[in-house]
């Protein structure tokens, strides 16, 4: 289902880090949005500029109100999506 996602349209020229990047800016369980930033904005931020701390530098010019420890908390976020244990319950078994 991810491949499928990552090979439609709406995601060309998407590498999966930009993908997690777009949902981790969008709000996620381990780092809230920055307020007026969704999905919509994330995904157009993330199309032309390819990377958080491009997107995060140019929220901050652009008058969005960008919490002062945000970049710090959201590599940390992006820590947890890169190093997640998780239950595969095809394998039965749990995976990195």
């Amino acid at each position: 289902a991810f491949k499928e996602v990552m090979a439609s349209q709406t995601f060309a020229g998407f590498s999966t880090g930009m993908f997690v990047e777009m949902c981790i800016l969008s709000g996620c369980d381990f780092l809230p949005n920055v307020p007026g930033i969704g999905m919509k904005k994330a995904y157009t931020f993330m199309k032309s500029l390819k990377g958080h701390r491009a997107v995060i530098k140019r929220l901050k010019y652009s008058g969005f109100k960008v919490p002062p420890a945000y970049e710090e908390d959201f590599k940390r976020a992006l820590m947890v999506f890169h190093h997640q244990t998780v239950f595969d319950p095809a394998s039965r078994s749990l995976r990195h």
